[in-house]
């Protein structure tokens, strides 16, 4: 055995009721774990009756559990040298585990037993025992009063499952649907659970596709009485769009996008309802536009937009600038160039070329605009061909690009440093000899962030401008 973890284990066998140590007293032990690398086989012997012995002193200040735990077994059962013969021996069997995590007993102390049961060893000729563990473990999510510590691992606990035995996402969804068809309606804290286990399968299990995914764990009710469920059920099919999933998912969920549709449209719904149904709306257009031109036709969501409203400007920040300028080309044509406090949109509208035909874009109207927004807008311009040619047009607002001028700040450097990477990547036809040569100059002598090393370079650390 390693010598941290015996010196650890020698500390703690000193210690009692009446010695109770604080988590300082641990940093030396610590330090030296840190140094040691991964934990050895059986580092989990030497340190758990320890351990135990301490957790069960009633005294134990909150951050020395957390420290044991956290920075003590976790790192020994991710250092994958912790068997699951080891932990049979030095803790005990599933059953013990699961009884301990069940108990009336501190909640590290469950944390830890939670944990070791990640280590179970799935037998290809037991799948008895391999449902009833992983049924055990998705049962835990349906305690209402679980702490957050214990169910965020369940989760990890679910997640080694998933890539340790190919049987156990069948198990899972499978409890899953159980737990959420019971007769006595769930609570919205239990369903929140489900659809976090849900998001779970299906990212980490990508590549076995949704086949078996159950309407039962992708279909709810968006609107309810309870506006946290409705906030959560909303973030969950948010949740969805980042997510590379198959189409068919998502027309399978468009009653609950048309529900979302309808909650942001409301005038019952409440700001924080809107907002968050603006969100979810902006993501889908972006992620999944057939969808969203389905809503959009039969609701006229863009065609509603008010640049002034708050609410809306969540969606168009987001939303494809191309579907703006086809079905609301006014909000663009009439859109205040310089008012920085749009910025975001404006930075959006300037990636597509409908929009920046729309836009009118001129030096006149950017140098009105503070000089950190500028830049910001001038990399998005610079990003396409035909922003740079705009930007090219306008010889004042290179000049603020291209001359260094005092104080330059280290996030405006490196915003000034992306535009002339990327005005350095367009054509020279399109910069002309003169501003092709600056631009070069500029890149060459790396006084934006950039230079033909790649070394980063900021002369002060101001972000004033």
């Amino acid at each position: 055995m390693s010598d941290p973890y015996t010196s650890l284990a020698t500390f703690l066998e000193q210690t009692d009721r009446f010695n109770v140590p604080l988590s300082t007293a641990f940093e030396p032990y610590l330090n030296s774990i840190r140094a040691s690398g991964d934990a050895p086989a059986g580092a989990l012997t030497a340190v758990w009756p320890g351990i135990m012995s301490v957790l069960q002193i009633q005294t134990l200040p909150a951050e020395t559990a957390r420290v044991l735990v956290d920075e003590v077994i976790d790192p020994i059962i991710a250092s994958n040298n912790l068997s699951w013969s080891e932990v049979e021996a030095v803790v005990g069997s599933e059953q013990v585990l699961l009884g301990t995590v069940r108990a009336d007993t501190h909640d590290k102390i469950r944390q830890a037993a939670l944990s070791l049961l990640s280590c179970f060893r799935f037998s290809g000729t037991q799948d008895d025992r391999n449902k009833f563990v992983v049924d055990s473990v998705v049962d835990l999510i349906s305690v209402e009063k679980l702490s957050e510590g214990l169910i965020a691992r369940v989760e990890r606990t679910i997640r080694k499952f998933l890539k340790a035995y190919d049987q156990s996402r069948t198990f899972i969804i499978n409890r899953l649907c159980t737990i959420r068809k019971q007769p006595v309606n769930i609570s919205a804290i239990v369903e929140s659970r489900i659809q976090e286990l849900t998001l779970v399968i299906l990212r980490d299990t990508a590549d076995q596709g949704i086949d078996d995914i159950s309407e039962q764990l992708i279909l709810y009710s968006v609107q309810t009485d309870d506006m946290l469920e409705e906030l959560v059920i909303i973030q969950f099919y948010e949740s969805l769009l980042e997510l590379n999933l198959p189409p068919q998912i998502f027309h399978l969920c468009k009653p609950a996008y048309k529900e979302i549709a309808v909650i942001y449209r409301s005038s019952d719904s409440v700001a924080i309802e809107r907002s968050s149904a603006a969100r979810a709306l902006g993501l889908l257009a972006l992620n999944r536009p057939g969808l969203f031109e389905e809503l959009d036709s039969e609701l006229k969501i863009v065609q509603g937009l008010i640049i002034r409203d708050e609410i809306d400007q969540i969606i168009l920040t987001l939303i494809p600038g191309d579907q703006v300028a086809r079905k609301n080309p006014e909000i663009v044509r009439s859109f205040p160039v310089s008012s920085g406090s749009l910025i975001n949109i404006l930075c959006n509208f300037v990636r597509y070329s409908s929009c920046r035909d729309l836009l009118q874009i001129n030096s006149q109207k950017l140098l009105r605009l503070p000089v950190p927004e500028l830049l910001k807008l001038c990399k998005d311009l610079a990003s396409s061909v035909g922003g740079a040619s705009l930007l090219i047009s306008m010889p004042a607002i290179m000049d603020i690009i291209l001359t260094k001028t005092g104080k330059s700040g280290y996030e405006l450097t490196r915003l000034r440093g992306d535009i002339i990477d990327s005005l350095a990547d367009v054509d020279r036809e399109v910069t002309g000899l003169y501003w092709a040569g600056r631009i070069r100059e500029a890149k060459t002598t790396g006084i934006w962030g950039r230079s033909d090393t790649n070394e980063a370079f900021a002369d002060i650390m101001d972000t004033n401008g």
